[in-house]
């Protein structure tokens, strides 16, 4: 008896780019704008999006230095595929700097550097480049940033850049629920914080019933004698 050969199966290779996530496409032009624009600032020239290494949430999160906006996406708040546990794209600012359409409410995020913005049909859509140079260098740890309580007793005054809490108001004014913005701080000399929760208008199509909060992040500036 002649033993048979057994041959180990081909696979068809594809030029197909992968897809990697899928979340809505007006929270990527929320932080756009808070994007650091100084080209000596690499580090936080561009978006930030991280899958945490143990579940599906997705944080996004960008900042000039001075104030930094994050947005932690809850489980299935949005459309993994192939974006891997702990990994994190650094996306390039400008194809999200200008307010998408009403009707545009998704992106698509593939792996080789193009994005498509669609709206409630994936029938119609345009194609954006994302993908940003490797320059090697690590985006900052913004969660440290962040207090782990408040007591909302500053007992002296505080100051800030006007400009940076206008920011984000402007957001919260065309994206919030109800309005209404969250304050809460310690010390007139460290971070505050404040936070809106998203209209379902603009992430329904991804998260249901679970809500989506942005966090505003503002250093206070020294008063000085």
């Amino acid at each position: 008896m002649t033993a048979s050969t057994l041959e180990r199966p081909t696979v068809q290779e594809t030029n197909e780019p992968q897809l990697l996530i899928s979340l809505p496409v007006h929270l990527l032009h929320c932080v756009a704008q808070f994007v650091s624009t100084d080209p000596s600032k690499s580090a936080i020239n561009k978006i930030s999006l991280y899958r945490d290494d143990s579940s599906d949430v997705v944080t996004l999160a960008a900042t000039n230095g001075h104030h930094l906006l994050r947005i932690i996406l809850p489980e299935d708040s949005t459309s993994i595929k192939e974006l891997e546990p702990g990994q994190r794209l650094l996306i390039d600012p400008a194809a999200f700097m200008k307010r998408p359409l009403v009707k545009e409410k998704a992106v698509r995020i593939f792996s080789n550097g193009k994005a498509e913005i669609y709206g409630h049909t994936s029938s119609e859509y345009k194609i954006v480049l994302w993908k940003t140079n490797d320059d090697g260098y690590k985006f900052p740890d913004y969660d440290q940033l962040f207090p782990d309580e408040y007591h909302n007793k500053p007992e002296k005054p505080f100051a800030f850049n006007p400009r940076y809490l206008l920011d984000f108001l402007k957001l919260a004014n065309y994206y919030s629920i109800n309005g209404v913005v969250k304050w809460q701080m310690n010390s007139p000399n460290t971070p505050m914080v404040q936070t809106f929760v998203v209209s379902s208008e603009w992430v329904n199509k991804f998260c249901g019933k679970q809500t989506v909060t942005i966090e505003h992040l503002l250093m206070p500036i020294t008063i000085r004698p």
